[in-house]
């Protein structure tokens, strides 16, 4: 009868185990995909800040102005500053 006891016991104690080893692993692999997921979205969002940031300087510093310094042309018809045509 005590045999049979500690063999239940056992079992129970290698059940408890592996329910738990199950749990933990399960825990794990969940927190690993959302912590896969946040750093995803972080790469994301720094690399679309980065790209914006470039733009915007390089925005900045290329600026083309059309102008004609011989006074004859003007590619609006007149000179906006005299009113003349």
């Amino acid at each position: 009868m005590k045999k049979l006891q500690f063999k239940r016991i056992g079992f129970l104690i290698g059940l408890t185990l592996l329910l738990s080893i199950g749990v933990q692993a399960w825990r794990m692999y969940s927190q690993f995909r959302i912590i896969q997921r946040q750093l995803v979205m972080d790469i994301q969002q720094s690399l679309e800040n980065a790209v914006e940031s470039y733009f915007a300087e390089l925005a900045k510093t290329d600026v083309i102005a059309l102008t004609d310094f011989s006074g004859n042309h003007s590619i609006f018809g007149g000179d906006s500053l005299s009113g003349k045509k």
